[in-house]
């Protein structure tokens, strides 16, 4: 009995690491989107790193009001997409969704909506507005509500 307990604390730190809510982060050319994006307001920021590897970026400068949309998508189509406006699509927006206060970091509050296509999280800083959507399609991009906000947590401004 004694060994069998033995063994169990010292696997514990070895099983602990495949449990963490941390997701990898990964670098993409933000020059790029600057680049391509004639709509994006001056003061934007958007993710510093990403959760998966961007094999293909694309920049819409088509929103109602202005703004941009920058979508960040995978191998596996999952597709990371990020609106920012300095219209307010949120209060504006038509369509009727049922959301729940979140908490982003110490300064910053915002809408959680959890769908059938995946998580959006709505937010304002510096009078603009940003609406992230995760939507995976593989069960390898899968992402918690904690890793999305992991992600938000590390928005900053563009070179």
């Amino acid at each position: 009995m004694r060994i069998k307990t033995i063994l169990f604390v010292l696997l514990i730190p070895v099983l602990l690491p495949g449990c963490s809510s941390e997701v990898p982060l990964y670098d993409y050319d933000r020059s790029s989107v600057v680049e391509e994006s004639e709509k994006l307001p001056e003061k934007a920021k958007l993710p510093k790193q990403l959760p998966f590897k961007a094999f293909d970026v694309q920049v819409s400068n088509d929103m109602v009001g202005g703004g941009s949309v920058i979508s960040f998508i995978n191998e596996h189509n999952s597709v990371l997409r990020v609106l920012v406006s300095d219209y307010d699509f949120q209060s504006n927006n038509a369509l009727s969704y049922e959301s729940k206060p979140i908490k982003i970091s110490d300064e910053w509050r915002g809408e959680y909506i959890l769908d059938a296509e995946g998580h959006s999280i709505l937010w304002k800083e510096e009078n603009l507005y940003y609406r992230l959507d995760y939507h995976s399609f593989s069960s390898e991009d899968d992402l918690s509500r904690e890793q999305v906000l992991q992600v938000i947590r590390q928005f900053e401004p563009l070179p």
